[in-house]
């Protein structure tokens, strides 16, 4: 520490000083006069770095200047008072799309105050649908790097970078040149783009919130991009393509992290939703389960996710078929005109049965329609429909894209 050489030297020069032996030596007034006045300043300077430095003025410095530098970029913020320890914080709403999300300013992490106040932090935005950020006027792209099979961080990086031990590089986090792959490429359009998958950089760490600070992303620098619809084509270009090359080669499955924010997120359950676990008192079936839990998993692949959640519903065709026709069959038998020994009416029922036990001899769309009804009950149905204006939206404007016509919520 500085302020233990500044104490040694202070003492030693006091020595020489002092000491008989070298009073020859440093005899002259005019040079004492310096020496004493160097003591002096080292340990003024030595007091000064004991002092513990006062981290609310420190914090309070950096949140002003952040606020100012929010008032000349027209970026909206606010104060805010933590609960925890009555300390007043700063929250800045960046742009994420066509909404906003917040980057939180606490004392309890000053140093994301003066990493914010060392970048151009107003340039940024969140992009939306994924845990990243860019910059249209650095022409920059960032978005948080994982694994398709859940490969734990450490094999990333031993793969990735190809490290002799990734265990030690993890407990020790540098920027070395052996921690990143970097492509340059001049484009048709006369652009000269950097893709980068390195650690996560400060700025991004800081923004994103909550990160691990031995994260990798995946960075694009050089493009020209004005607008958040262009940027994430961008990103979904480049990164698909290095991907795919990177899986090919090391068997790694790399992705960009999507993020689904409540907007996006049409089933998102309501906040003050309380978890009731209770012990199982019914036993499920073991194939419909597991089917569920493979569609649970597969949230990057979302027409795997769709087949698998079908396949749930398609597992009981049979069983509620079979119930459909029971119905019936006992709502034929219960007709007054009915006539057990008239071999019509023996005929239709037997007709009903074949119907529910023949393969191939009812539709799909028949024993998809059987099963829904049996399982759904049509006001609770409506009721989650009203209650979500984006998913109530979607399903009662027709598509013209698609050709889909609207359903009628009656």
């Amino acid at each position: 520490m500085i302020s233990d050489v500044l104490f040694d030297a202070k003492n030693d020069i006091e020595y020489y000083l002092t000491e008989l032996t070298f009073s020859d030596v440093y005899s002259d007034a005019k040079l004492r006069e310096q020496l004493h006045e160097l003591m002096i300043s080292m340990e003024k300077i030595r007091v000064q770095l004991d002092t513990e430095p006062d981290i609310e003025q420190i914090f309070e410095s950096l949140k002003t200047k952040i606020e100012e530098r929010c008032k000349i970029a027209n970026i909206e913020y606010r104060k805010i008072i933590f609960d925890n320890d009555n300390t007043e914080g700063l929250e800045i709403l960046l742009q994420e799309g066509r909404s906003k999300r917040s980057v939180i300013i606490s004392i309890s992490n000053t140093r994301k105050a003066g990493i914010l106040l060392e970048h151009r932090f107003e340039n940024y935005k969140f992009l939306s649908g994924y845990n990243g950020i860019c910059s249209y006027e650095d022409k920059y792209i960032e978005v948080l790097i994982n694994s398709l099979d859940k490969s734990s961080i450490q094999k990333i990086y031993d793969r990735l970078f190809n490290l002799d031990n990734s265990r030690n590089y993890l407990n020790n986090i540098s920027y070395e040149n052996d921690t990143k792959l970097e492509l340059t490429y001049n484009s048709s359009e006369g652009l000269n783009i950097t893709i980068l998958i390195s650690p996560i950089s400060d700025i991004a760490k800081t923004l994103l919130g909550n990160i691990q600070d031995d994260s990798i992303s995946l960075k694009i620098s050089g493009l020209n991009i004005t607008q958040q619809d262009k940027t994430v084509s961008y990103l979904e270009k480049y990164a698909n393509s290095i991907f795919f090359q990177i899986d090919l080669i090391l068997g790694l499955p790399l992705t960009v992290q999507r993020i689904q924010t409540q907007e996006e997120n049409i089933l998102q359950h309501d906040a003050q939703t309380t978890l009731n676990i209770k012990y199982p008192v019914c036993q499920y079936d073991k194939e419909a389960l597991s089917l569920y839990w493979y569609a649970r998993s597969a949230n990057e692949m979302p027409l795997l996710q769709y087949l698998a959640y079908y396949q749930v519903i398609e597992f009981y065709f049979s069983t509620y078929s079979q119930i459909k026709a029971t119905r019936t069959i006992q709502n034929l038998m219960k007709t007054p005109g009915f006539n057990i020994h008239n071999d019509n009416d023996v005929i239709k029922v037997l007709n009903i049965a074949k119907s529910s036990l023949a393969r191939g001899f009812i539709t799909e769309i028949s024993q998809l329609e059987a099963t829904l009804k049996e399982c759904i009950q049509i006001s609770l149905l409506k009721e989650f429909l009203e209650k979500n204006e984006r998913l109530k939206s979607f399903f009662t404007k027709k598509d013209k894209m698609l050709d889909l016509e609207a359903l009628a919520l009656n």
